[in-house]
């Protein structure tokens, strides 16, 4: 809906503000510049998240990141996206281990790592600018739930088969 809403607003009409904080995500950019706020709303609703989170396993600094001041309204929408993100994770890494893991595309090791954060921590760890949200699915989700009429089942299974690979770590 953000990426929406800001679309609707003109606010990404320049080129370096979309691979600023929308990086590779140009073309779902598109898809969702000529969609309605009802056809968004459909797409959205399905049982998988169609954005994740790279999450950089390290130690961080958290006060660092906790007392730094966020003056920018695009800066401040990403860093809120971000820890609705890290909430949602967290929350059903707790409940269910395995089923978050399968869920987020989570590792064991992110998963065991973000267990280890309260709320305010996850607030302040918002702010690093890595923690921005990129598409888990495809950009062919995109494309079929937007020109076909599909339940929120068939929607959520689309988005289990359309995942992107995990980016493979640098050695």
């Amino acid at each position: 809906m953000r990426r929406w809403n800001l679309l609707q607003s003109g606010a990404l009409d320049d080129p370096r503000v979309v691979n600023r904080w929308f990086p590779g995500q140009r073309d779902i950019l598109e898809i969702l510049q000529v969609l309605t706020l009802p056809e968004v709303e459909r797409i959205a609703d399905c049982g998988v998240p169609l954005f994740g989170l790279q999450l950089r396993c390290t130690d961080f600094v958290l006060d660092a990141y906790a007392a730094r001041q966020v003056t920018d309204p695009m800066e401040q929408g990403a860093v809120q996206e971000s820890f609705i993100a890290l909430m949602a994770r967290l929350d059903c890494v707790r409940t269910c281990f395995q089923q978050a893991c399968l869920t987020f595309n989570l590792t064991y090791a992110e998963a065991a790592w973000l267990q280890r954060f309260c709320a305010h921590e996850l607030q302040a760890l918002a702010h690093d600018p890595s923690m921005q949200l990129t598409p888990l699915v495809s950009t062919e989700f995109f494309v079929a739930s937007a020109t076909r009429t599909f339940t929120s089942v068939q929607r959520s299974v689309l988005g289990c088969v359309s995942r992107r690979a995990r980016p493979a770590l640098a050695h």
